[in-house]
């Protein structure tokens, strides 16, 4: 199997050509799902905004390649893999990682891949922060133990032994339709081992220093995520000197699949907008 791409791109002639004026978005899922939880909302609405819209499944993950060798697949394998779907669109993208996806990111921050090209951005959402997941599990086991609990249960025993619940109260808020809660838990996989051992013991923290010419960082944030709380976001907007910071309140974790995710989806364009006028001035030169 290859790895799965998924693509939204506007159909109106106008908004194509405007589409090639502007960075193809990236988008790179977090931990127990793949690039399916993008297409719910994300890919389209930028799409039809005039995006090209892009969303990759790690390997393992979604409809990507080895499903079964899931626990072999660690960090270095998910940054292969944005690089590779880096270079199959073949334009500079602006990345956008959510949750375990925002570190794939940050490393990528670090130093592309080889033969991907350059980053023109990068958006963290509810991302986890760049020493991985030990602020995360000092913060739950204090604050939200059981669900603490509950997650570590997924990782060894898989979905099958989160309630719905457990994952409910994780992911989304209370905003969140029963119907809308069971559909998403019911496309939940498990999450390697490797890599998440990686993430709460292996991996350092990029350099504290940036080059001048690093790309321009969006880092956002849910006001009601009990995984990623604002505390941490902040601290990772502050690490890497972000460009911008933004914090939605009344939405958890999940920001993509939450009632609100409309107004994550525009505060995201609106950071997206000067990008244009940056490639039009560049191709006027």
């Amino acid at each position: 199997m290859t790895l799965e791409i998924l693509k939204a791109v506007p159909r109106d002639p106008a908004l194509a050509e405007r589409a090639r004026r502007r960075p193809p978005l990236l988008f790179v899922h977090g931990a127990f799902c793949g690039a399916w939880i993008w297409q719910e909302h994300f890919l389209p609405w930028f799409a039809d905004r005039g995006w090209e819209a892009y969303a990759v499944s790690l390997s393992g993950h979604g409809g990507s390649r080895d499903p079964d060798r899931l626990d072999q697949y660690g960090m270095a394998h998910f940054i292969a893999d944005v690089g590779e779907a880096m270079t199959r669109i073949g334009r500079p993208p602006v990345l956008v990682g959510h949750s375990m996806g925002g570190m794939v990111v940050q490393k990528i921050m670090d130093a592309v891949p080889p033969g991907a090209p350059h980053l023109a951005g990068v958006v963290l959402m509810c991302s986890l922060s760049p020493w991985g997941l030990a602020p995360t599990g000092l913060y739950m086991s204090t604050a939200h133990p059981d669900l603490l609990r509950e997650i570590a249960m997924i990782q060894m025993f898989g979905p099958e032994a989160a309630t719905p619940q457990g994952m409910r109260a994780a992911m989304l808020s209370e905003h969140a339709s029963d119907e809308d809660s069971r559909r998403w838990f019911e496309r939940m996989q498990p999450e390697s081992r490797l890599a998440s051992m990686q993430l709460t013991w292996l991996i350092p923290p990029a350099p504290t220093w940036l080059p001048e010419s690093r790309p321009p960082v969006l880092v956002m944030g849910a006001g009601n995520d009990v995984f990623v709380p604002s505390w941490i976001v902040e601290a990772t907007a502050r690490y890497y000197r972000a460009d911008s910071l933004r914090i939605f309140p009344d939405t958890a974790h999940a920001m993509m699949l939450e009632p609100h995710w409309e107004d994550v989806a525009e505060g995201l364009e609106e950071w997206l907008m000067p990008f244009e006028a940056s490639a039009t001035l560049k191709a006027a030169a």
